[in-house]
This record gives C-alpha cells, sequence and structure tokens, in this order.
C-alpha cells in the first residue's frame, strides 16, 4: 500500500530471537518461502536494544513490538 520500499535494522522471523550476526540472518531465511529481496551485508553489528514496531495497515495504528 506504501508503493515505497520498506526497510528495517534487524532480520529475523516473528517471534525469534533477534541477532546482530550475518551468518545468523542467513542462515535463519534458508529454508523460509518468503526471504527478503534483499540483505545488505554490514558484518556483524553492535547488540542494540530493539525498536518499535507499529501496524499502520488499519485506521487505528496497533504496536506490534514495543521497544526501549
Amino acid at each position: 500500500k506504501l508503493e515505497k520500499p520498506v526497510i528495517a535494522t534487524s532480520a529475523n522471523i516473528s517471534g525469534e530471537p533477534s541477532t546482530v550476526k550475518i551468518e545468523e540472518i542467513y542462515k535463519s531465511f534458508e529454508d523460509e518461502d518468503l526471504r527478503p529481496d534483499l540483505i545488505i551485508d554490514g558484518k556483524n553489528l553492535p547488540h542494540s536494544n530493539p525498536s518499535t514496531v507499529i501496524d499502520f495497515s488499519n485506521d487505528k495504528p496497533k504496536i506490534i513490538r514495543r521497544g526501549k
């Protein structure tokens, strides 16, 4: 609906723990039907706190995950 690219700072399957290691990101999507179209390999990243994720697909925004 946005008609624009969507980017994210993390790449993990919903409900799975996040990772900062590029090899674990590649491995987590190996057997998935849906995979990211593009992964920018920034090598292993420093640990950071998860971000807030908000669903804007309905009239009323809904917080999916509350970050720090």
